[in-house]
């Protein structure tokens, strides 16, 4: 894992610049971390601390990715509510705020093959206009699941896909509608839309 490895190069790199400064310090009293700058032993020693405790937190990180599992990525997105991430969108990502391992990747609509029709209850608002709108759940460097949904009335609002037969939406989908509602109208739009959540 690449993460792995990043560990053990922050490791030996820290193990290589706590070895200098120990031989540095052990013939004079000033050690040039930086070519010009001197500084004293005891910054010096401090400075390959901070980078040795980096490096435990990294490792943390590295264990952390390592246990989770599908299921448990799951619960924690589905789990969550829109405050609980920060969006760009300009980026069009999400993030998790307490594990910044998690993001949502809203991807980019083409207007020709990403056009949503044939279905009454996305096109029966005062703009027709609907398009499916796809987005990617991620952990870490890994693409873990693909969430679709349409965006009706032009871009007015995002609504998770129902069965077509009952215009029932899973309370899953409905969660992940909620966290990627940024106008506050999901429920609005359901309701025109003639969509329930099962249960």
């Amino acid at each position: 894992m690449t993460s792995d490895r990043s560990y053990a190069v922050c490791i030996d790199l820290t193990a290589e610049v706590r070895v200098s400064i120990g031989k540095a310090c052990g013939e004079r009293d000033h050690v040039d971390l930086r070519g010009s700058t001197n500084q004293s032993c005891a910054e010096a020693n401090n400075l390959s601390s901070r980078l040795w405790s980096g490096c435990t937190s990294t490792a943390s990180a590295v264990r952390k990715g390592v246990d989770m599992t599908y299921d448990e990525l799951m619960q924690l997105v589905y789990g969550s509510t829109k405050d609980d991430w920060t969006f760009s969108d300009e980026r069009g990502i999400y993030t998790l705020k307490k594990d910044l391992n998690v993001r949502i990747h809203r991807k980019d609509i083409d207007p020709d093959s990403d056009r949503f029709t044939g279905e009454d209850w996305a096109t029966k608002h005062r703009d027709p206009t609907a398009y499916r709108e796809t987005y990617e759940i991620h952990y870490g460097a890994s693409f873990v699941k693909g969430v679709m949904m349409v965006s009706v009335d032009g871009g007015r609002a995002t609504l998770p896909l129902p069965d077509p037969k009952t215009l029932k939406v899973t309370q899953e989908d409905y969660s992940f509608a909620k966290i990627v509602d940024q106008l506050d109208n999901l429920d609005d739009y359901m309701e025109r839309s003639g969509l329930e959540v099962e249960g």
